[in-house]
């Protein structure tokens, strides 16, 4: 059975090439693994200075630190 990604607009074989979403109607997720890899690795690099801001924000309040101490 082949399933159409959107992204890359390739017929894909659904077994193999997409990630498991029980919430979907046909129990599949919208994109394929390749697109949906891609995807997520350019959301994590957007999102990294405020992650490093966040894990060092909460080092610091295990830590007891001021503001100007980090």
């Amino acid at each position: 059975m082949l399933k159409r990604c959107p992204k890359c607009e390739i017929q894909k074989d659904v077994v193999t090439e997409f990630h498991v979403n029980r919430q979907s109607y046909d129990g599949l997720c919208t994109y394929c693994k390749t697109c949906s890899n891609e995807i997520n690795r350019s959301v994590q690099a957007r999102n990294q200075p405020a992650r490093l801001r966040n894990w060092a924000r909460k080092i610091a309040d295990h830590l007891h630190l001021n503001d100007n101490d980090y």
